[in-house]
């Protein structure tokens, strides 16, 4: 999985050998790349989601669009996280949701990791 940096939109690319996830958010702490090891497991997609797993990480990113109300979409995009990892113990769960206090149709992504 490669996480890139202040690109010019948010949106996740994924093959069958890896994850890329490009977001519209500024470069913190002068990492522009951040780089998973994806040798040791799979990647598949479940539930909306990209994922990559292996035997002691589940990895994974959702990227959807905006609806309104903002609370149903990210409603559901949590319940498929919680039916996903449902057998992991969650380490971190990030998200992002660009323009929050905005009316906006860009999408918002939402980075889980657990282990």
């Amino acid at each position: 999985m490669n996480i890139y940096f202040g690109q010019d939109r948010t949106f996740c690319f994924s093959t069958i050998d890896e994850i890329n996830l490009y977001l519209k958010i500024p470069i913190l702490e002068g990492y522009s790349i951040i780089h998973y090891s994806s040798e040791l497991g799979k990647n598949y997609t479940e539930q909306d989601f990209n994922l990559l797993q292996t035997n002691s990480q589940l990895m994974g990113v959702s990227t959807v669009p905006i609806t309104y109300p903002l609370e149903d979409i990210a409603y559901k995009t949590y319940l498929s996280l919680l039916e996903l990892t449902q057998d992991w113990n969650l380490c971190r769960i990030g998200n992002y949701v660009p323009y929050i206090n905005d009316e906006s149709n860009v999408g918002f992504s939402y980075v889980l990791c657990a282990n």
